[in-house]
């Protein structure tokens, strides 16, 4: 065994990374054996790989001291032995099955062009043809010398000849996250990629001049209590997919009207974006409450059906993670969820769908600290060629947040609208409620072609009641009959203001969508979980949280009223963060409907009151300007006569 000070060394190197990410390539099978200092090839070369046709790949890592490009002059100038670097990586290429790879941090693109230039010329006719003056010069003074004056030769070696250039930085990361990709422990522990760095390290250093295989590096590392990641054959892995895949079902459940989903032609058409089409980036985009996220169910249905393997996240949790890995962890998976996506595909399609990525937008402001986690997950992604995402997000937040409009337009997302149900749709699913539809006028049905205004009339016991006016009655339709069932349930009045007043004063103090059930179990079991299982609460994953986003603005909104808050008090007790945007527009929309005059009141107390923040009014100006019937009072606080 070698010291480890020397193992330490190799593993923090520039050509010791590249040989222990090309080590782990035994685990994804890219090669079949690999020899570091290999014998009788080993001049000039690194290590040679044999690849799974019987190909032999070689390998030369070379440091530029100077900090500069390669040039040709340098890697062709003979030293007082009469080699060269080229010269020695061209000998390898004597076997016609022999390929060649030049690796270096500065790059060698007069080297690179050329290669390229070699690719694309079936002969060497066509080769002179689509060189530059520059290049042409560059072959005939430095290649074509290097291969004894042969020309022929010298095209055939430039065909089989890559050039790869990273920096050490760019280095460590790749080993570390194909470390983290391809490696597990059984005992659970996490895995330190530096500590696992310097255990093929050792590897290496201990196996110079011999071949290694697979089952040779796999019996090696086990020994160490790590073992590979293989995940499509490991059924506790494939139950945990679809353990997550089953929540995300369930938490769009209790949206489902009637229980079962309306057929939206949006999922098929993702579908055929996804399996025939060559988009990566997909999203259903649509204003609140128009179902993004039961189509989104909808979509994983017919990807299930397809044998597609997927994952689906919400992003309206409170994840208390940083990094793919530390998320993969929170979800009790032994890594990134990219990665364990991508593991159990084993290179087949696949799909990532990332639904409620608006609650991490700066306009809602609900969970932006988890953004840079997006983009570290949209960058794994983009290491697996056929790994597609696809996302739900509000259009409102799409269109007035910059980091989401510069995500679209940078994966060039295929952007599929939802549109409202039609008017025969809403009537079908009225009929199937045994309600009669005859009762509800032209304005009535329109509100009700938006799915979550379906939703809430139909469960809101709409055969005992008279037509409702606005949207705001259908709230207040859902509030009162859910908390007559929550009653029958539990045979005794409900605690049903104190729970939604906790509930409602914990996400607001901590601008998050859902707490942990211990915080209402400990008061409010039973109250708790029978306004779960009415769908009024969401409980899963260790959490509570409302059945829908836009019911807890409501709730917030009705009970901020009824208890006497007022807006400039909430605004200048705290810091005003985005999160209090969405209850500022409810809370004004509530009291425009319940109560004109405090509306009012409050309306231009928040545009007037020192110390309201820009956005804050900037957001309440832009609320008033969309109002389809201001009053003439509204209008004179808009400087309108």
């Amino acid at each position: 065994m070698r010291p480890g000070g020397e193992a330490d060394k190799l593993s923090n190197r520039y050509e010791g990374c590249w040989t222990i990410y090309n080590l782990l390539g035994l685990l994804r099978s890219e090669c079949l054996e690999m020899c570091v200092e290999p014998l009788e090839d080993g001049i000039g070369v690194e290590f040679v790989k044999v690849l799974s046709n019987g190909v032999r790949e070689f390998h030369s890592v070379k440091i530029q001291n100077t900090g500069n490009a390669w040039t040709l002059h340098a890697l062709s100038k003979e030293n007082k032995n009469g080699r060269s670097i080229l010269g020695d990586l061209f000998e390898k290429l004597t076997d016609t099955a022999a390929q060649a790879r030049f690796i270096s941090q500065t790059g060698a693109n007069r080297l690179h062009l050329l290669c390229e230039d070699a690719e694309a010329s079936p002969d060497l006719a066509s080769f002179h043809q689509r060189m530059s003056g520059d290049r042409a010069a560059d072959f005939q003074a430095y290649i074509v010398p290097t291969c004894a004056g042969d020309a022929t030769k010298a095209l055939d070696y430039l065909k089989r000849t890559r050039v790869v250039s990273f920096s050490l930085h760019e280095m460590m990361k790749i080993v570390e996250r194909d470390i983290s990709r391809s490696l597990y422990r059984p005992d659970g522990q996490q895995i330190d990629p530096a500590v696992v760095r310097r255990t093929l390290a050792e590897v290496v250093l201990n196996s110079l001049g011999r071949s290694l295989k697979k089952d040779n590096l796999v019996e090696i590392l086990e020994k160490d209590g790590y073992y590979e990641a293989n995940w499509a054959r490991d059924r506790s892995i494939l139950e945990m997919v679809k353990t997550r895949n089953d929540s995300y079902h369930r938490s769009v459940r209790g949206q489902l009207i009637n229980g079962d989903m309306i057929h939206r032609a949006e999922a098929d058409e993702a579908f055929r974006v996804i399996t025939l089409e060559a988009d990566r980036f997909g999203a259903f985009v649509g204003v609140a409450g128009l179902g993004k996220s039961c189509t989104a169910a909808e979509l994983l249905e017919l990807l299930s059906d397809a044998g597609i393997p997927h994952v689906a996240l919400r992003f309206d949790q409170p994840f208390e993670v940083l990094t793919p890995r530390q998320l993969g962890h929170a979800l009790d998976f032994p890594t990134s969820p990219v990665d364990v996506l991508a593991g159990i595909a084993e290179g087949h399609l696949c799909v990532l769908l990332l639904d409620q990525l608006d609650a991490l937008s700066i306009v809602s402001g609900r969970n932006q600290k988890l953004w840079p986690l997006v983009e570290d997950l949209l960058e794994e992604v983009r290491t697996w060629p056929k790994m597609k995402v696809w996302i739900a997000c509000r259009a409102f937040d799409l269109e007035n947040d910059p980091r989401l409009r510069d995500l679209f337009a940078k994966e060039k997302a295929r952007r599929i609208d939802l549109r409202p149900l039609t008017v025969e749709e809403v009537v079908v699913e009225i009929r199937k409620a045994k309600v009669l539809p005859e009762g509800l006028g032209p304005h009535q049905l329109e509100l009700l072609r938006t799915p979550m205004h379906l939703t809430l009339y139909l469960q809101g016991d709409p055969a005992t009641k008279p037509p409702f006016k606005t949207v705001q009655e259908l709230y207040d339709r859902f509030w009162n009959h859910k908390q007559d069932l929550v009653r029958a349930r539990l045979g005794r009045d409900p605690i049903w203001a104190p729970v939604i007043d906790l509930l409602c004063d914990k996400l607001s103090a901590e601008q998050v969508l859902s707490v942990p059930v211990a915080f209402l179990d400990d008061c409010y079991r039973s109250d708790a979980r029978a306004m779960a299982s009415e769908n009024v609460l969401v409980c899963e994953n260790g959490l509570y949280r409302f059945f829908h986003e836009g019911f807890f603005d409501y709730a917030f909104a009705r009970r901020f009223v009824h208890r006497g808050g007022h807006l400039t008090t909430l605004l200048l007790d705290g810091e005003q963060h985005l999160f209090r945007r969405a209850q500022v527009r409810q809370v004004l929309a509530y009291l425009r409907g319940e109560n004109r005059a405090r509306y009012l009141v409050e309306l231009g107390s928040v545009l007037k009151t020192k110390g309201v923040r820009p956005h804050i009014v900037k957001l309440v100006l832009d609320w008033m300007r969309a109002l389809p019937d201001p009053t003439v009072e509204e209008l004179a606080l808009l400087g309108i006569t």
